[in-house]
């Protein structure tokens, strides 16, 4: 006898690659009504609404949802002290706070120096003053829409004031992993794509601080979320 089986053949039905009906070749023809009986119904794969897709972005831009929920929009007023250390880029960023941010960014880039120099601070020693000043302004800014051709200053006009020729995304994304939370899940893009032409927060850098985003920033944030929860709760 052989150890060997003879090959059992099948006959079956695919239906969008999926197996909806089989039997043995020997079990001849199958009804259509046959057919109808067995064959599960085909649901299609749900995709993501766009309200769903909007409030996970925005959760990603202020360090979660339960953040998200709780955001408010009163102005930033605590000024954090100088680190030890970064006194003159300090003062390098209250120069460019005055020259063009509103006085609240004044504060965000403190803050963020702040805690630049907590989380990494290697950054001290290596980067100029000049150059800590400009990553910071260029983490911040972008997180707050305040830099662009059409915004309150350009990067090539900070980097102008500042002495410094050349590019410097690479030291501001340096300076933007310092400022993220610790555990911050890793957005798909650190860079939020869920502007419209006619919203105020169009591709914000996040960085997952509420406390780094003036409180125009976050009124359009809230906004967003209470506009975007409205439409997820007509389904």
């Amino acid at each position: 006898m052989s150890l060997i089986d003879p090959p059992r053949m099948r006959r079956m039905i695919v239906h969008r690659g999926r197996v909806v009906l089989e039997w043995p070749a020997t079990a001849g023809r199958r009804s259509g009504a046959d057919l109808i009986g067995r064959t599960e119904p085909f649901v299609p794969r749900r995709e993501p609404r766009e309200s769903d897709t909007l409030l996970q972005q925005l959760a990603d831009t202020v360090g979660g949802a339960a953040t998200l929920r709780n955001l408010h929009d009163r102005p930033l007023t605590a000024m954090p002290p100088v680190p030890a250390g970064g006194a003159a880029a300090a003062e390098l960023l209250a120069d460019i706070a005055a020259q063009w941010f509103p006085q609240e960014a004044s504060i965000a880039l403190r803050t963020a120096l702040a805690l630049a120099d907590r989380r990494d601070p290697a950054l001290a020693t290596d980067f100029s003053p000049a150059l800590l000043a400009a990553s910071i302004c260029w983490a911040v800014g972008h997180a707050n829409g305040l830099l662009g051709p059409r915004r309150a200053a350009t990067q090539r006009d900070v980097l102008t004031r500042l002495g410094i020729d050349g590019y410097i995304s690479q030291q501001g994304h340096r300076v933007a992993d310092a400022l993220r939370p610790l555990g911050m899940p890793e957005p798909l893009s650190p860079w939020s794509t869920f502007g419209r032409a006619e919203q105020p927060v169009l591709r914000l850098l996040r960085l997952g601080r509420p406390g780094l985003l003036i409180s125009s920033v976050r009124r359009d944030l809230i906004a967003l979320r209470d506009h975007a929860l409205a439409v997820h709760s007509e389904g």
